[in-house]
């Protein structure tokens, strides 16, 4: 059975559909007209700071171009509403084929803009081996713009549709909110303090998985070097074996529930593991801003783990999942 995303916790669902929405459908157009003299403004300030960079006329292509993706994305998912009868057809799969290709023409797009305005390339070791599901994929996340990335390497095989585990601030994001409630996705309330709730949907999530795949970022946010001394002396104070098989210098300790709760789910299903390196200078605008056009590819490895490798146990699990972890932060390390 194919069903929808489950609904992000919180205040603001009507204020984002009912404001936020008709504000980006309405107001983009009206920003498109308005491009000239944005890039003129932004010529004049790249002839200030740096004309061979060109950095604010990439930043207002980029800028304009994710917009207009998401105006593209509202106005194909009003489409989509009205063929599936106002939603009343969006459990049939071929409705839900009909999003999940739309979701990923859309990461996809939202990657090629990166590309064509900001300098980003990428090279991908080992994508071939996610051609087939079930899968569960545990990837790293250390920016803006690598939440996309599973869609980047799994992409080429569009009858594998995916499932994602997204933090519930991505809500706000019309095209994140749209696509991600319409489809087997959930919004994690990283603060929650239902924390036994949030797993039973996490792992409902995974049920069913078929020849799916289910995604999830288990560090849970962007690494900081004051972050990571915190998480790993709490790690030590609660979980000592965990934290001396971690000697972690890129990434934060996975959090394992989720993981281990869609394994749970779907023990049918490989692990697969996905590291990158050069994302870092995406984590923040000023970040971005001292980096663009980038220079460096950007460097993703893929790795799986078959079913029948993953240990039944509970101990046996956190041990082969922190293994694999550290095996990424290691290749990490070599890459750079």
């Amino acid at each position: 059975m194919v069903g929808t995303g489950r609904r992000a916790a919180g205040p603001g669902r009507w204020a984002r559909r009912v404001l936020l929405w008709p504000a980006v459908v309405l107001g983009v157009p009206l920003l498109v007209a308005l491009a000239p003299a944005l890039f003129a403004a932004a010529a004049g300030i790249d002839l200030l700071t740096g004309p061979r960079r060109l950095r604010a006329i990439r930043l207002t292509a980029m800028a304009l171009n994710y917009i207009v993706l998401e105006w593209v994305g509202l106005v194909a998912g009003a489409v989509l509403w009205v063929i599936t009868a106002g939603g009343l057809l969006h459990r049939r799969r071929w409705s839900q084929r009909l999003h999940h290709l739309v979701q990923m023409w859309w990461a996809r797009a939202v990657m090629a803009a990166a590309g064509r305005w900001l300098g980003a390339r990428w090279r991908i070791d080992g994508g071939e081996s996610t051609d087939r599901g079930p899968m569960i994929v545990a990837a790293r996340h250390t920016s803006f713009f690598d939440a996309v990335v599973p869609s980047l390497v799994i992409g080429e095989h569009p009858d594998i549709h995916l499932r994602h585990v997204l933090k519930a601030e991505l809500v706000w994001d019309p095209c994140l909110d749209l696509y991600g409630h319409r489809l087997p996705n959930h919004f994690v309330a990283r603060a929650s303090f239902q924390r036994a709730g949030e797993l039973a949907a996490i792992g409902a999530m995974g049920a069913d998985l078929g020849a799916d795949a289910a995604i999830i970022f288990p560090e849970g946010t962007f690494r900081t070097q004051a972050r990571a001394d915190t998480v790993m002396r709490r790690l030590a104070q609660r979980e000592p074996d965990r934290a001396d098989r971690l000697t972690l210098r890129h990434l934060l300790p996975p959090q394992l529930g989720g993981l281990c709760a869609l394994m749970a789910a779907a023990p049918e299903a490989d692990l697969v593991f996905i590291a990158h390196r050069g994302f870092e200078p995406f984590g923040s605008f000023r970040s971005i801003l001292a980096n663009v056009p980038f220079q460096e590819p950007i460097e993703i490895k893929v790795w799986r783990v078959p079913a029948a490798d993953v240990p039944a146990d509970g101990t046996g699990r956190q041990a082969l999942l922190d293994h694999w972890w550290q095996q990424m932060d290691d290749w990490i390390e070599e890459a750079g």
